[in-house]
């Protein structure tokens, strides 16, 4: 039922983006030990393309009708790669404040910070999972506002 409501709210462009989103995307990642590509796809209610090869890597990338650009990183099996799969939604809309972020899923851990160059480097707080870290990204620009999800999981499923 989860799957079924997010990718239909996805589908009609539902307004903005909300921690419920996020729920359901963290849910369906614990659900499948890390972000799964066709997982995802099924939750989103959109088929990502491959863009991108490596020998240990396949990155795939689409758009939810709302403006979201997906992007997600599987290893290959068989492929000794040293780090799991990578999955980021970025443009994210509605302006989910840290605060809002802290309140739901308690401590936060700063992961990134901006060197200060550039309006475009992102603070990156992570909460931990069994499977890896999810990762909340606030732009400098507008930086009380959530601007994107970092999925990671800590090993290779090959």
């Amino acid at each position: 039922m989860r799957n079924t409501v997010l990718a239909a709210l996805m589908a009609i462009g539902a307004p903005a983006f909300t921690t419920e989103n996020i729920d359901w995307l963290i849910a369906e990642a614990d659900r499948t030990n890390g972000p799964e590509l066709k997982s995802i796809e099924e939750l989103l209610g959109i088929r990502l393309h491959e863009v991108n090869r490596s020998r240990s890597f396949v990155t795939s990338r689409g758009r939810t009708k709302q403006g979201y650009m997906i992007e997600m990183r599987t290893d290959i099996p068989g492929s000794h790669a040293t780090a799991g799969a990578l999955l980021l939604v970025d443009g994210l809309d509605g302006c989910i404040r840290v605060n809002d972020i802290r309140a739901k899923y308690g401590k936060l851990r700063l992961k990134q910070s901006p060197s200060g160059h550039s309006l475009d480097q992102f603070v990156g707080w992570t909460i931990d999972r069994p499977w890896g870290e999810v990762t909340f990204g606030f732009n400098e620009r507008i930086s009380d506002c959530l601007s994107r999800l970092a999925f990671s999981a800590a090993n290779p499923k090959s």
